[in-house]
């Protein structure tokens, strides 16, 4: 069995932390101004080790997600004030405990009434001809009362039972009793125990399986756990108070690995393990769904390494690597592919990102090479009822783990971190123009998209830290106050105005969601 997935996200994120901040120096403290930039063999290099930020942003709401599980995604619609997070848990059907016993339950089905019914036959003898109470058996041949002088029972034509053979119905019942019994005997070791009916009755239980996990006695019902996907549905308005809005129930064949927000809040598309799906919020159930085994997706071999959707929800961009790179927009109303790219040049690369405005007509995909650790960056241009075509290509230095990617709308400059520095690469000249020195690792990265060029860093060291930097002047214009603990994702919201960090507090008893108005 896999291991489940919310112990491991958990014990994850603390040994992850931990790393960090082993890894990390102690918050610099005094109020130094960040160094002047340096150009250092054509490179432009900004210290901000000692950086101070010139004022301190609290938060505009701040909500205490009302989960269990830790979230894997969260999406804010703040026009319909409405957010959508995604959860994976561990649970056991009780349901399905009961379905492992369906053999003693059809035998002691079967042979308790067999039995019964043999031991009532042989105490009530009847000679065939003559009158009985059916409640107590008196004989009633002769009489001629309104009720039975032995139990007192009313007498009628349903009440008299006319005189029956004994044998024909014992020798019935004892065979059939025989019979449950010589089955069960013969049977109970290798009769298959897991019955798993496609719309079995599911009644979860996490607390079950934290039993199990604890308590070795109960380990067996562990065959009984199953990895569920959730999709919440959290009202801001009414402090975060969410509803599930839909359950995979096959286990990780419904994990949910990617989710959207149409613009108009109405549909979200989710990417399984197992199918494409729209899920109309509005009626609360899927409204199409296109699986992984459907001749339109035979190009990525049943599967993909990585899928966006688009603001619309109207469309998907699909990428994989089967045995050559390949990217497909699917239009998800039509269902049908719009178009298509493959090529041997990107073949092999792992870890992909990709970096796309509001529709794909010009998006940037990045993928690691695992036998140098460079990152290959390729930008894309899709003209309307042509194929796409291939702007640019070109290798940054070696990240190892991966770089986080922001982009500014679409000029040359894409912004890369490696957890060590964060730096500017222009997509025209395939050059490095600009490096920033920061004085705890980088974790999330992300850019503002109006107020001018703007980063927003988030740093790990004992807790989180986020700045709003200007890059080109070196400014740190603010530092968040009460973010989470330790944040897990950072993002611009489409007003471009608004920031909303998720993360959980310090003791990961609480997940917490925070908007900043930014400056």
């Amino acid at each position: 069995m896999h291991s489940p997935p919310k112990r491991i996200s958990r014990a994850g994120w603390v040994v992850h932390g931990a790393a960090l901040a082993l890894a990390a120096a102690p918050l610099a403290g005094g109020a130094a101004p960040p160094l002047p930039s340096a150009a250092t063999g054509g490179v432009e290099e900004i210290d901000l080790s000692a950086a101070h930020a010139e004022a301190t942003l609290a938060p505009a709401e701040t909500f205490t997600l009302p989960l269990g599980e830790f979230p894997e995604a969260v999406l804010v619609d703040l026009p319909r004030r409405k957010a959508y997070a995604t959860t994976t848990l561990v649970a056991i059907n009780i349901f399905s405990i009961a379905s492992t016993v369906w053999f003693e339950a059809l035998a002691l089905g079967t042979g308790l009434p067999a039995a019964w019914w043999f031991r009532r036959t042989l105490r009530r003898p009847q000679r065939v001809g003559k009158t009985y109470c059916r409640r107590c058996n008196y004989d009633l041949t002769d009489l001629t009362g309104e009720r039975c002088p032995e139990c007192g029972a009313a007498l009628s034509s349903a009440t008299r039972m006319p005189g029956r053979r004994r044998w024909p119905r014992l020798a019935l019942s004892g065979a059939i009793f025989l019979a449950a019994a010589g089955a069960y005997a013969a049977l109970v070791r290798t009769v298959p125990r897991l019955v798993w009916p496609e719309r079995w009755p599911a009644w979860w239980s996490e607390t079950l399986d934290d039993v199990a996990e604890a308590n070795s006695k109960y380990e067996w019902l562990i065959q009984h756990s199953s990895v569920l996907s959730r999709v919440h549905e959290l009202d801001l308005d009414a402090g975060g108070a969410s509803r599930v809005l839909w359950t995979g129930r096959r286990g990780e064949a419904d994990h949910v690995h990617s989710l959207s927000l149409a613009a108009d809040g109405s549909a979200l598309c989710l990417w399984t393990s197992a199918s494409l799906r729209v899920w109309s919020i509005a009626r609360r159930r899927i409204a199409a769904e296109i699986p992984f085994s459907d001749p339109l997706l035979a190009p990525l071999g049943g599967a993909a390494a990585q899928v966006q959707f688009s603001a619309d929800g109207r469309s998907a961009l699909l990428i994989g690597d089967s045995p050559r790179f390949i990217a497909m927009l699917i239009d998800l109303e039509a269902e049908r592919e719009r178009w298509r790219i493959e090529s041997n040049a990107l073949a092999g690369l792992e870890h992909w990102r990709v970096l796309h405005g509001e529709s794909f007509d010009r998006f940037l995909i990045a993928g690691d090479r695992p036998d140098t650790g460079e990152t290959a960056l390729s930008e894309w241009f899709v003209e309307a009822g042509r194929e796409p075509a291939l702007m640019r290509r070109f290798v940054t230095s070696a990240y190892g783990l991966g770089p986080r990617l922001a982009r500014h709308g679409y000029g040359p400059l894409v912004w890369a971190s490696d957890m060590e520095r964060v730096e500017a690469w222009n997509l025209q000249t395939e050059a490095l123009e600009r490096r920033i020195i920061l004085p705890h690792p980088v974790a999330l990265l992300a850019d503002s998209r109006e107020g001018g060029e703007r980063l927003i860093i988030t740093m790990f060291a004992d807790t989180s830290r986020t700045w709003i930097v200007e890059p080109r002047s070196g400014r740190v214009v603010a530092d968040l106050e009460q973010a989470p603990h330790r944040t897990r994702a950072a993002e611009i919201l489409s007003d471009g105005r608004t920031l909303a960090l998720w993360g959980y507090n310090d003791d990961q008893s609480q997940r917490v969601l925070s908007l900043y108005a930014l400056p």
